[in-house]
């Protein structure tokens, strides 16, 4: 059965991240967090990841993470490090093919091989690069790991990764820090302290919502409120979607699970126009998957009637690893913030299916 949470993951987090580019005791808590970090961990995690209070938390996509910038106010990845941690679930193929031993680290490096590595050599410019210290032993929390170094050209950057594989209850967790060279070197301790501060535990409920919507605001008929007084925009959706107020961003799931609609904003720099915003968006995608992995699917419309404004309308598929995804993609500027509503679904009939209720959302949003 496909794993309902690949769009999430992937669809949205990937969508987000490219916006950008221009067994224990006791579970631990906020209050727990060791001196000098403070917490980065995602609703429904078993484990707790703590960043240095000197780094970004961003748990925003529901990935447990964050990143350090030398500029506060960039939004430029090229001067960021990021740390994520992800729990992969132990399935029948995967349990039937892994070595029964895992004492030299076996179980560990397949999955590295056959789950991770598959997805990086995808987007890797120029092959990857083994460092120093791959396929060693590791600690990852207070549970036995092993480390995988490498490096690789990625959208004309040249990246290292290291990735600190544990094996858990029917599970493998899986921290990844990525770097630009420089901020590698000098950030390898803060890193370092970040896998061995990890701690297990029962799931983690945020005491508040990242994001609190009324349950009782008005909407149109058979539809229901999905963003709140905080952004310029009201944001409908249908009753029967899910809205997970644990991630920051405005969005919502198909009941399915196979679809998902998120609004973000992005404030550009000087005369930046939509048109030339989305050509640099393009130029990405096809940079990080290659040319063949990025497929406009419909002529792009310029003038699209979209929330009493016109708006740039384009629809086009993603490759990412062995999924394609369909997206319908909407950016209109408003009081000089660009705001894209993007609609996406790992495949064709997933897409088709929803989107008489996306046409409905579109319809029904409003600015403020």
């Amino acid at each position: 059965m496909k794993n309902k949470t690949t769009v999430r993951i992937f669809a949205l987090a990937l969508f987000a991240a490219l916006l950008l580019s221009f067994s224990a005791c006791g579970a631990a808590n906020e209050t727990s967090a060791p001196a000098g970090m403070k917490l980065a961990t995602a609703r429904g995690a078993d484990f707790r990841l703590y960043i240095p209070t000197s780094w970004n938390s961003n748990t925003a996509y529901g990935i447990s993470g964050g990143y350090y910038s030398l500029s506060s106010q960039s939004d430029d990845l090229s001067d960021q490090s990021t740390v994520t941690m992800v729990k992969y679930d132990i399935d029948g193929e995967l349990g039937a093919a892994l070595p029964k031993s895992n004492e030299n680290g076996e179980r560990c490096t397949y999955f590295f091989e056959h789950k991770l590595r598959p997805l990086l050599d995808i987007h890797a410019k120029g092959g990857v690069k083994l460092l120093e210290g791959h396929g060693s032993a590791a600690l990852l929390g207070d549970k036995n790991a092993w480390q995988y170094h490498y490096s690789t050209t990625i959208s004309s950057e040249t990246l290292k990764f290291w990735q600190v594989v544990a094996e858990g209850e029917n599970c493998f967790y899986v921290l990844t820090f990525t770097a630009t060279e420089a901020l590698y070197e000098m950030l390898k301790e803060d890193v370092l302290n970040i896998a061995l501060s990890v701690k297990y535990g029962i799931p983690y409920e945020p005491t508040e919502p990242a994001k609190p919507i009324d349950p009782n605001a008005g909407a149109p008929e058979g539809m229901k409120l999905a963003s709140n007084d905080e952004v310029a925009y009201c944001f409908y959706v249908p009753t029967d979607w899910r809205i997970d107020t644990s991630e920051r961003i405005f969005s919502a799931y198909a009941p399915d699970g196979n679809g998902v609609v998120s609004v973000i904003p992005y404030v550009p720099n000087g005369s930046l126009s939509v048109v030339e915003y989305f050509k640099q968006m393009e130029a990405q995608m096809k940079n990080t998957a290659g040319d063949e992995a990025y497929k406009v699917t419909a002529k792009q419309i310029n003038d699209f009637d979209f929330a009493g404004g016109k708006a740039l309308k384009c629809e086009y598929t993603w490759r990412v690893g062995d999924v394609t995804y369909h997206y319908f993609h909407l950016i209109v500027a408003y009081k000089s913030t660009f705001y894209n509503f993007t609609y996406a679904a790992d495949s064709q009939e997933a897409y088709n299916d929803n989107m008489e209720d996306v046409k409905a959302m579109i319809k029904a949003f409003t600015f403020r």
